[in-house]
């Protein structure tokens, strides 16, 4: 069975912050970067086999017409820990988790 799981960027008195910091896929979840805060951001994940080939995307601020659809995890995603990041395109600033945020892929 699949899921789909969310990640939230939220602004705490400028510092953006990834909730949670890690999350655990399987092949066929999809996940959802939902942004809480006041600009767009770049979600960039540096494996491109974790969602069939994306590397980059612009995330849009959170509005009941702009939902982020989210990516499914690819059959071909290597199992293990994976940094991915979150950048905010007119601050420049980075989203944290406790350091970068993780994914990590279980089998």
């Amino acid at each position: 069975m699949t899921a789909i799981k969310k990640v939230h960027v939220v602004d705490l008195k400028g510092r953006f912050r990834v909730l949670p910091p890690m999350v655990e896929l399987v092949p066929g979840d999809t996940l959802r970067i939902v942004n809480h805060t006041g600009e767009d951001l770049a979600w960039v994940v540096s494996e491109p086999s974790l969602f069939s080939g994306e590397v980059g995307e612009i995330v849009k601020r959170k509005s009941a017409g702009n939902p982020h659809q989210g990516r499914v995890v690819s059959k071909e995603a290597t199992p293990g820990p994976h940094d991915y990041q979150i950048v905010m395109l007119k601050s420049g600033k980075k989203a944290r988790g406790n350091s970068d945020p993780m994914i990590i892929i279980d089998m």
